[in-house]
């Protein structure tokens, strides 16, 4: 994943980078990762991790079963 891809990535999801920072931080690394780390990734100064980028993979297969769910739900009605 190139930072750009995860810059739109986060767009997309509507999460900014020091919230994706703060969820990283929580759940999936164990160590703090910071705001400045996430831009850092977004701009393509250092590489996005493999964690990272199954982290947004993960969340945005989660969304897009969310939006399907509501979807259905919306129909049954």
């Amino acid at each position: 994943m190139t930072g750009a891809e995860l810059k739109a990535a986060l767009s997309r999801m509507g999460m900014s980078q020091r919230a994706f920072s703060r969820l990283l931080t929580r759940y999936a690394v164990g160590s703090e990762v910071t705001a400045a780390t996430v831009n850092r990734w977004c701009m393509g100064e250092h590489p996005v991790p493999g964690a990272v980028a199954l982290s947004i993979a993960l969340l945005d297969l989660m969304r897009d079963q969310a939006d399907r769910l509501a979807e259905f739900i919306g129909d049954a009605r």
